[in-house]
């Protein structure tokens, strides 16, 4: 069962990490997986006929490892995980070897402090289409798409959230249980999401708001591990 945990303190981050890099070499991997292919897309609900999904793209990071409750071991990247490139819907990383854990935990979209110290590269590069300004920060989630409901009629979503000032962080920390120290499989509940939702008509959320930070926890809560 999912839980939903405080945001690790930069302090506690930041002596994780220094106690951590000597034996680095295992591998761990994290599977992002709809609950249906994203080529298929489509699904029958008792709400909606089908589900077209277009894009879906979100930020994961601060992957924090866990044994008994206690913090071991911080991943300060920040992956992004997009289903239009096949290759972007696992996340490998490097572990100590002598790595002990029972839980994972994640950040699901851009904390506060990266927000706000400046330009990044690679995943966290504005080029990639998921930032906004310097004011608005990260989008940490694009999703886009349609339903057609029981009368056959085709309803739009467009939702990109994001948001880390104060009343409108969206930033989700979520944590899984680990039976597999190599892999972690999370399962995207895609009808749960939208039926939370509840879609009745074209809605299309683009910038920070408290609708952004409400859907940013429904979707934290539609990750499931298997």
């Amino acid at each position: 069962m999912l839980k939903i945990y405080f945001l690790i303190s930069f302090s506690m981050f930041f002596s994780s990490q220094i106690l951590s890099q000597s034996d680095i070499g295992n591998n761990f991997s994290i599977e992002f997986s709809p609950v249906y292919e994203i080529e298929k897309s489509n699904i029958e609900l008792n709400q909606y006929q089908e589900i077209n999904l277009e894009m879906l793209k979100f930020y994961v990071g601060h992957i924090s490892f866990y044994y008994e409750d206690k913090l071991q071991w911080i991943d300060s990247t920040y992956h992004l995980v997009n289903f239009e490139d096949l290759s972007q819907k696992t996340i490998s990383l490097s572990i100590p070897n002598s790595l002990e854990f029972d839980q994972v935990s994640v950040n699901i979209g851009v904390d506060s402090i990266t927000n706000t110290s400046g330009a990044f590269e690679g995943d966290l590069d504005p080029i990639n289409g998921m930032y906004w300004a310097w004011n608005t920060g990260y989008i940490n989630l694009k999703i886009e798409g349609n339903i057609v409901d029981k009368n056959k009629d085709e309803i739009g979503f467009k939702f990109h959230l994001g948001g880390y000032q104060a009343p409108h962080e969206s930033v989700q920390n979520i944590s899984f249980p680990i039976t597999d120290s190599e892999v972690l499989s999370v399962k995207i509940d895609l009808p749960k999401f939208l039926n939370d939702i509840e879609l009745t008509e074209d809605i299309v959320v683009m910038s920070p708001s408290k609708k952004a930070a409400l859907f940013s926890y429904y979707f934290s809560q539609c990750l499931i591990s298997e």
